[in-house]
């Protein structure tokens, strides 16, 4: 039996296939067309091109959908001049634009937050001058539980409150983060506050590797994961990643909670080893 021509236009006499004739690109344009005003299925109930291919492909597909849901937005962790601030790059180098700034102050203990996650803006060099738009507080000598927020805490017009970040103390779970907020929640789900755990991978000891879930819903549906660069690593802290899609504020508190979890473990000397693997340039990158 002959081999089928998929292109349609007749062999070449070598087993190559011929290109596409006029008219039959015009058809593929005309179909590519239909499908796409038929918008998420098709008129015959096939999955049309919005729904079987993606926008982003930087970021690790994730529970097998086609959607923007079901990607993690990747941020590289470069060094500043502490080991405990970072810039967040979307960019797999350094010297890429930044979209946020993890500015760090471990000696203003008791006094105010020492994590502020600044954004970025292209228009100023100075990295400070970013506004804040969430912040972490740490404890780490009364109490291994920390503190989050939204918001800049030093803004007149805000009072610091802030959101428990409860580390568990069980054995079977004793290094898993969790906090509890109603941001983020969609109107069909009433507000209602969603508890976020951040739990630990267990089997690799000396890093610092966490996802995060949340309590109740699809265990495949992961909102974040963490994964430190090890103590060793001079310019790469590590990698934070969060589901795309999410609004309300929920991204920014999925990264300030994963940063005040890295810089809690790094000074727990929790994060000598490198979290992802090198060899995976989709992750070390």
């Amino acid at each position: 039996m002959e081999p089928t021509n998929l292109s349609g236009g007749g062999g070449d006499g070598r087993g190559r296939l011929a290109p596409y004739t006029e008219a039959q690109r015009a058809a593929l344009t005309e179909a590519v067309a239909q499908a796409e005003a038929a918008g998420p299925k098709g008129g015959d109930g096939r999955p049309s091109v919005d729904t079987t291919y993606t926008t982003n492909t930087e970021s690790p597909l994730l529970s097998g959908g086609g959607g923007a849901d079901d990607r993690l937005r990747k941020y590289n962790m470069y060094y500043t001049t502490s080991r405990l601030s970072t810039m967040l790059h979307r960019g797999k180098r350094p010297d890429t634009p930044a979209e946020y700034y993890m500015q760090s102050d471990i000696l203003a203990m008791g006094s105010k937050p020492q994590l502020l996650l600044r954004r970025q803006q292209p228009t100023s060099p100075d990295k400070k001058d970013g506004p804040v738009v969430a912040w972490g507080r740490l404890k780490l000598f009364t109490s291994r539980h920390c503190t989050i927020g939204l918001g800049d805490p030093n803004a007149t017009n805000t009072k610091e409150g802030g959101i428990k970040l409860h580390r568990d103390k069980n054995w079977m779970h004793r290094s898993d983060w969790r906090f509890t907020t109603p941001i983020g929640s969609s109107e069909e789900d009433g507000g209602k506050a969603v508890e976020y755990v951040w739990r630990k991978d267990m089997t690799k000891y000396g890093t610092t590797i966490y996802k995060c879930v949340a309590t109740g819903g699809d265990a495949s549906k992961i909102y974040a994961r963490l994964l430190s660069g090890g103590g060793l690593n001079g310019k790469k802290g590590g990698e934070i990643m969060v589901r795309e899609g999410l609004g309300g504020g929920l991204e920014e508190l999925l990264l300030v909670s994963g940063q005040t979890i890295w810089a809690w473990e790094a000074l727990d000397y929790q994060s000598l080893r490198q979290g992802y693997d090198s060899s995976d340039k989709s992750k070390s990158d």
